[in-house]
């Protein structure tokens, strides 16, 4: 699934609003910017390498999964640091919100 870009503010707000929004790298399967606090896992197999650039950044303060698997979402949970706010995004409900994003009303 191709996530809804048009969220990406949303989270950056509930991270604290800290730093810029960077431009998206398709295909890399997460939202990691260099210059703020959130991250984004929008493909489960890119996790690994996910995992590995949130190992770096010890700034990041809050984490987003995309999945409608609650048991795949606890098993990544459970391997990231405690540190972080770790919160599930359901495709079901970004495939809504990108439905219902203003050029499509």
């Amino acid at each position: 699934m191709m996530p809804s870009w048009a969220i990406l503010p949303s989270l950056w707000l509930a991270a604290g609003g800290i730093g810029c929004r960077e431009g998206i790298a398709v295909g890399k399967g997460f939202y990691l910017p260099g210059c703020c606090r959130f991250g984004v896992l929008f493909r489960e197999e890119a996790f690994r390498k996910f995992k590995r650039d949130l190992e770096g950044r010890p700034d990041v303060t809050h984490v987003w999964i995309v999945t409608d698997s609650e048991e795949a979402f606890a098993e990544m949970r459970s391997s990231l640091p405690a540190r972080l706010v770790t919160s599930m995004l359901y495709r079901d409900y970004l495939r809504n919100f990108r439905i219902n994003t203003r050029q499509n009303v």
